[in-house]
């Protein structure tokens, strides 16, 4: 039974790193603890996201946004300009790997 409690005090946070990583219907999905948003638009961009990893040692990731990058808050689709109204947000971003990297999704958890 030690034994056994051991085993699941090592599994438990490894089965999580795992799910933070999965992939659906041809989109790579990457959960973040915290999405902080730059809005900021101009020619190029609307601005961009740097997206904070769960994982302490890991860096950083920024991604832009652009007016084809789709947002859905608690799974329903929203105008990306939404945005703009926080700084700081919970989710996930996933890319469409069969379309260039500017085809972002962005899935928010809560308001």
């Amino acid at each position: 039974m030690k034994k056994l409690s051991y085993l699941l005090f090592f599994l438990i946070p490894f089965t999580h790193l795992v799910s933070a990583n999965n992939s659906t219907d041809g989109i790579d999905i990457i959960e973040y603890k915290k999405l902080i948003i730059n809005w900021s638009p101009n020619t190029d961009s609307l601005g961009s996201i740097l997206a904070i990893p769960y994982c302490n040692e890991c860096d950083a990731t920024r991604y832009k946004i652009t007016k084809s990058t789709q947002l859905f808050i608690l799974s329903n689709p929203q105008p990306i300009e939404i945005l703009r109204n926080k700084v700081d947000w919970t989710g996930a971003i996933g890319a469409d790997l069969s379309k260039s990297e500017d085809a972002l999704i962005v899935k928010i958890y809560g308001e």
